[in-house]
């Protein structure tokens, strides 16, 4: 849920296990997920078709605030959904 809900990268999430004494390998992390992603993908593709069925397909573009922007880099990131 943190990957994806809270964009949270695989370091970060390790380093948060490790506060509270659960060593995780960035690896291990990313195998799960390759796993999930695995499992989810008949969802994906059943998604994928129903989408393509309508009439017409809404999208948004986002304008999110970059938190630390890097030097040359735009302040504002995209989302879209």
């Amino acid at each position: 849920m943190s990957k994806v809900a809270d964009a949270l990268p695989l370091y970060r999430q390790a380093q948060i296990y490790a506060r509270v004494g659960v060593e995780l390998e960035r690896s291990t992390l990313a195998g799960w997920l390759g796993g999930v992603a695995h499992l989810v993908q008949p969802l994906v593709d059943a998604l994928g078709r129903y989408g393509l069925l309508a009439n017409k397909l809404h999208a948004a573009d986002t304008p999110v605030p970059e938190l630390e922007p890097r030097p040359g880099a735009p302040h504002t990131q995209r989302v879209w959904a």
